[in-house]
């Protein structure tokens, strides 16, 4: 990744963060500090490495998700702390691309470490070439890798395709009615196989404040038409680039507050994780219209 698109999902992660929003993102780590452990961060990054199935992961240090805050972190510590990381890998270690990210005052280092070399093993201790394991993230816990997941590990993943917003607007009945989400999706495969998207493995929410709707009945609709994409109430398929339109309905109970963000949850089949996108909303009349249209949209996670 370039350091511009590091630096622009490091600052969608840390705005989530001091809003305290969860951060539904299997790709990250947040730290608040740098790890003291060398031997146990090597663990923890491999098995994250490892569990990305080729995507790149990105670990910020610097962000106290607990307390919702950004203490910063000492930029220079990453050529202290990296070479004794990167000594407990058998072999290789993940390629590490380093951002100085600077947030309100404070100093956030966003660490992205390209997978695609995986296995990554790590020495358990120093003490003979037969300690040694190779490391596997469920969840927020690391653990040896299981047989399934080692063959995993030698079949190529589906690369997530790319997904730029095009258009996207709500428009509500009332202040606390239902509404319509509609949003226009350009995608771009990284693959020469057909992409398939269906909606059961999709949602999504209306956030407004701290309150959070679902949207109700997400669905594909064939405008605009497409040659290559066919959709139908359950599922969208692409044989190439083109654009996907997608409708819901939302039945907020809260004021709407401005701006509205909509998270988008994208599940492909083949594609062993979902991609997250956040749409931001602004009014198109503040104070006197019942549409939000697109104000800002964060690349997928």
């Amino acid at each position: 990744m370039r350091p511009h698109e590091i630096e622009s999902w490091a600052l969608a992660i840390i705005d989530r963060v001091v809003q305290s929003q969860p951060v539904e993102d299997s790709r990250v780590e947040l730290k608040a500090e740098w790890p003291r452990e060398p031997a146990r961060a090597a663990r923890r990054l491999a098995g994250h490495a490892n569990a990305a199935r080729q995507e790149p992961i990105l670990w910020l240090i610097g962000v106290d998700e607990g307390a919702s805050s950004v203490p910063g972190a000492d930029y220079a510590n990453l050529a202290f702390w990296w070479p004794q990381v990167a000594h407990w890998f058998d072999g290789i270690a993940p390629i590490i691309v380093d951002v100085n990210v600077p947030y309100e005052g404070r100093t956030v280092a966003a660490l992205c470490f390209e997978t695609d070399r995986a296995p990554y093993v790590v020495n358990v201790s120093e003490q003979g070439p037969t300690n040694r394991e190779v490391p596997w993230r469920e969840a927020t816990r690391v653990r040896s890798a299981k047989r399934e997941e080692l063959l995993r590990l030698l079949v190529p993943a589906l690369r997530e395709p790319e997904i730029e917003i095009l258009k996207a607007e709500y428009e509500a009945q009332s202040p606390w009615g239902a509404g319509r989400f509609d949003c226009e999706l350009y995608v771009i495969p990284r693959t020469t196989e057909r992409l398939c998207i269906p909606m059961h493995r999709c949602s999504g929410e209306l956030i407004t404040g701290s309150s959070r709707f679902p949207l109700m009945d997400l669905s594909p609709t064939e405008s605009p038409q497409d040659a290559m994409i066919q959709v139908s109430p359950h599922q969208a398929v692409l044989t190439g680039p083109g654009r996907l339109r997608l409708i819901a309905d939302v039945a907020p109970t809260a004021e709407l507050k401005e701006p509205l963000h909509v998270m988008l949850n994208i599940g492909i089949i083949e594609l062993d994780h979902h991609l997250s996108i956040e749409i931001a909303l602004v009014p198109r009349n503040p104070g006197q219209d019942k549409r939000w249209l697109l104000g800002s949209a964060h690349d997928q996670r």
